[in-house]
């Protein structure tokens, strides 16, 4: 499902009062917009929210306004599924863990393969399917050895996606020379 099917399916009904949040997968990751039927939600609370892989963890990181930034009406990027199962707290916890592992693992396959490359963020599914590995790199890199290791070491799906520095920047966030928060993140 593209983001636009994402948007339609998040839709408000009519007949049921819908409101919007932001919520963020990982802690210093990206904020989107989510809609939700819940109106009680608060700051920190752990949802489960539809994508288009499925329902994946996330923080509420506070309530959205209405309307956008241009007065139009506003538009979800997700839809709020439920409130977080307390073992699937443990698993997203877990989840958690498993990238970071994750992250130091490939870091060494690269110093072994001797590839000029720099891991940005690991991303794993929820229901644990495929990895995500986020890179840049000056050059095209032949990665194929270090997927298949990868592949070995976790018995999942792995892709490799080069991003740009401003995508890195993106991600990780960081502080401008004007001492705000980078526009791009």
């Amino acid at each position: 499902m593209s983001v636009n099917e994402s948007e339609k399916a998040a839709a408000p009904n009519e007949s049921e009062e819908s409101y919007f949040y932001r919520v963020q997968f990982r802690d210093d990751g990206q904020q989107f917009t989510a809609l939700s039927r819940n109106e009680h939600l608060i700051s920190g609370t752990l949802v489960m929210v539809s994508t288009d892989h499925g329902l994946e963890p996330a923080r509420v990181a506070g309530c959205a306004p209405v309307c956008g930034c241009r007065g139009e009406a506003r538009s979800a990027t997700f839809s709020i599924s439920r409130i977080l199962a307390s073992e699937e707290n443990e698993k997203f916890a877990n989840l958690i863990k498993s990238e970071e592992r994750a992250s130091k693992v490939c870091n060494e396959l690269i110093k072994k393969h001797k590839l000029s490359m720099h891991l940005v963020r690991v991303e794993r599914f929820f229901n644990g399917s495929k990895m995500i590995f986020y890179f840049t790199a000056d050059n095209r890199v032949d990665f194929r050895a270090l997927v298949k290791d990868l592949v070995q070491e976790f018995r999942t799906r792995v892709e490799m996606r080069q991003v740009g520095v401003r995508h890195e920047t993106k991600m990780l966030g960081g502080i401008g020379t004007c001492g705000r928060e980078l526009c791009c993140s």
